[in-house]
């Protein structure tokens, strides 16, 4: 079982991330908010950023996803939890991932709302109000939004923005039709169809238009993930990553891995010279 003490994290944050499709934030602001969050919830609950007691304390039995949230938001705690619970089996299954520890932090009355993740297996997710969890088109994406920040924890390199292609691909045409399938529309509080909204057709309209996938931007990283998975299927960035040698940081030693290894290596495992242009002509 994950817990959470804040009072025990003292290490720097190296790399921040956040879904600009969805969200968007600054590596700025998150610095600024962990050191808030260390500062101000030094001992937070498993399950409830205030000191009541849940009412779905049985989530704890979760053993890879904790979720703490304020007073007033355990059904959109619920609904993360499950569809958290369930991308990590996923991520498994169609990547040959191992799933890691992660916690996820809600924090309300904040100035904007944010989404991202740190290389210590966190997520936080700042709202202004129990609004900003309402479905498109009157709130963010929310089941791809979290699904994405899992995709960063899982794989990250040492170029940004092929880390939101990356993360967009893994989750808008992979993860997120998946558990749609499992769960359906009604994991969330406000039943919608995010597997339509935010799943594979929005991804393929936004790497086949050449109007928003311009080169060295994040639909161009997600493009060149996608021509290489239906080459090849998606398991060729689990056997990829394998051969890779990461610089592990923190002291949760998280790994950061070099995107010209890992073009390196996807160019010897299949014999493909193509791909060195493939990631050229996209502008990486």
């Amino acid at each position: 079982m994950i817990k959470a003490n804040f009072k025990r994290t003292n290490m720097v944050i190296l790399l921040l991330t956040a879904s600009s499709l969805v969200l968007g934030t600054t590596t700025v602001f998150y610095y600024m908010k962990y050191g808030e969050l260390v500062q101000n919830y030094s001992d937070v609950n498993l399950f409830s950023s205030s000191h009541d007691v849940s009412p779905f304390g049985n989530l704890t039995e979760v053993p890879n996803v904790l979720v703490s949230y304020p007073s007033g938001f355990q059904d959109y705690a619920k609904a993360i939890l499950k569809i958290c619970d369930t991308a990590l089996p996923k991520y498994m299954e169609i990547f040959g991932m191992s799933t890691p520890d992660i916690q996820i932090f809600i924090f309300t009355n904040q100035e904007q709302v944010s989404l991202g993740c740190t290389a210590n297996y966190r997520i936080f997710n700042y709202v202004r109000s129990i609004d900003d969890f309402k479905p498109p088109p009157n709130g963010p994406h929310h089941v791809y939004g979290f699904i994405h920040e899992i995709g960063h924890l899982l794989f990250m390199t040492d170029n940004g923005t092929f880390n939101e292609g990356w993360a967009d691909y893994v989750a808008g045409f992979r993860i997120v039709s998946e558990v749609y399938r499992e769960l359906g529309e009604n994991v969330w509080p406000q039943p919608y169809n995010y597997s339509k909204i935010e799943g594979e057709e929005r991804f393929l309209n936004s790497i086949n238009d050449p109007n928003y996938c311009q080169p060295s931007t994040m639909s161009a990283a997600a493009k060149i993930l996608y021509t290489i998975d239906q080459k090849y299927g998606a398991t060729i960035f689990k056997l990829a990553i394998g051969k890779m040698h990461p610089t592990y940081v923190g002291m949760y030693h998280f790994p950061i891995y070099e995107l010209e290894e890992f073009k390196r290596v996807l160019v010897d495992l299949t014999n493909d010279a193509s791909f060195w242009e493939l990631f050229s002509e996209n502008g990486f």
